[in-house]
């Protein structure tokens, strides 16, 4: 497992849950339309193995005055990666923590800035003194998790944005790809689509299959997958490893 958790793969990660969703090809919206609360689970899998490495949690809250998305991942490793964006009126922070690592630190990022704003403030801290950093972003550059929400209701055939990757304190230009695909058999009356990513130097970041706006797997390029499954299950594996206390909330 720890060979997985590379700088490169962790980018990927954080920038899949912000191209994890988009806007139509323009001006991006300014708001998400957030009709009720979301829970979804996932099991994760390598290429060539049905066993669990991991698993994942989305969870979408109403809060007093706003909005609290969560990503949630547990391996069986001990390593954790938690999420949390809240949005109150235009006013946005993101919250990225790693740890479990036997043989290093953990990690943090912070992410604020209005909705709208072009200077964002990012601050970061992976063991050593605490970094601060001012990010130039346009309008419309999107949040990580917002995004999420965003890609839910996607359709068309591309679109391109600017998205917030903390991890490599930028802002990236990203394509999203939308397709058609046969309905599974457990959704054949949801509409059924694959979203693929690419960021700007044409590296695949990965895709999405939805059925309506329920997600229904995801992949990374390096063969990794989550599928959905029900909340029992997700139990079940996190309370089978070790050193895991599963304390979000869900």
């Amino acid at each position: 497992m720890s060979t997985f958790w590379t700088p490169g793969f962790l980018a990927t990660l954080l920038l899949s849950s912000v191209l994890h969703a988009s806007a139509a090809e323009g001006p991006p919206r300014t708001t998400v339309q957030v009709q009720e609360n979301l829970r979804e689970f996932f099991v994760l899998t390598d290429p060539g193995s049905s066993d669990p490495v991991g698993v994942m949690a989305l969870r979408r809250t109403a809060v007093m005055g706003g909005v609290l998305l969560e990503r949630d991942l547990c391996f069986s490793d001990g390593v954790h990666v938690f999420e949390s964006e809240r949005w109150r009126g235009s006013g946005r922070r993101f919250i990225w923590r790693e740890w479990g690592h036997s043989r290093r630190t953990g990690r943090t990022w912070i992410l604020e800035g209005e909705r709208g704003a072009t200077d964002l403030s990012l601050l970061s801290w992976v063991g050593g003194p605490v970094q601060r950093l001012k990010l130039t972003a346009s309008g419309g550059t999107l949040f990580p998790l917002e995004a999420l929400e965003r890609m839910r209701g996607i359709d068309a055939a591309t679109t391109r944005l600017d998205v917030v990757c903390p991890l490599r304190a930028s802002v990236e230009p990203v394509t999203l790809s939308c397709r058609s695909a046969k309905a599974t058999p457990h959704d054949a009356s949801r509409p059924y689509r694959v979203l693929s990513m690419t960021n700007g130097r044409g590296e695949e970041v990965g895709n999405w299959t939805l059925a309506g706006s329920r997600l229904i797997e995801q992949r990374w390029p390096s063969g990794r997958r989550a599928r959905i499954v029900d909340e029992g299950r997700y139990h079940g594996l996190i309370a089978d490893w070790p050193d895991q206390s599963d304390d979000s909330g869900s």
